[in-house]
């Protein structure tokens, strides 16, 4: 069953697929898994106790909004592999909100600061298999790696999956 965009809110409940077309199409499956990912907007970049809000506002979410099964925040974007909670009647939480709680949320909260700055759209796939779902997470992994960040993983503080430990844990600010 498709949805169409003039017949639901894009922060609805998701029931069946629904699909939404702004400058990209989001089609979104209830009970599906998504690889997500944001950006800064153009010539911004994230400090690292911005860092610290983005990540620890996205593990706030877990469980609330989604399973989270990996997470990465880059200086100027951050990556997700979620998958948005259902509701009793089989109704999941839409990327919309969940797009709009992280960054609503973050830019308040560090605008105080210096403002951040989100660009309006997300970028979302449906992961199709468990290969798929490894090779999403090994790509949070290398992430910070490609860019130069650091020599290891491990030593990103702003990376979890579901490898590295059973539960994401807020970090300190």
């Amino acid at each position: 069953m498709i949805q169409k965009k003039s017949l639901v809110s894009p922060f609805d409940p998701v029931v069946g697929s629904i699909r939404r077309t702004r400058n990209m199409p989001h089609i979104q499956n209830s009970g599906s898994t998504y690889a997500c990912n944001s950006n800064t907007t153009p010539g911004k970049i994230l400090s690292d106790p911005e860092k610290t809000t983005v990540f620890n506002a996205i593990v706030f979410l877990h469980e609330k909004h989604y399973d989270l099964f990996g997470v990465v925040v880059m200086p100027d974007h951050f990556h997700l592999v979620i998958n948005p909670i259902m509701d009793a009647a089989g109704a999941s939480v839409s990327l919309p909100r969940i797009f709009h709680s992280i960054k609503s949320f973050t830019s308040m909260k560090l605008s105080k600061v210096n403002g951040v700055a989100w660009q309006d759209e997300h970028f979302d796939r449906i992961v199709r298999s468990e290969e798929e779902f490894y090779k999403q997470l090994r790509y949070l992994e290398n992430n910070p790696l490609e860019a130069g960040l650091v020599s290891h993983p491990q030593e990103y503080k702003w990376l979890w999956h579901v490898g590295i430990s059973e539960s994401p844990k807020p970090l300190a600010d």
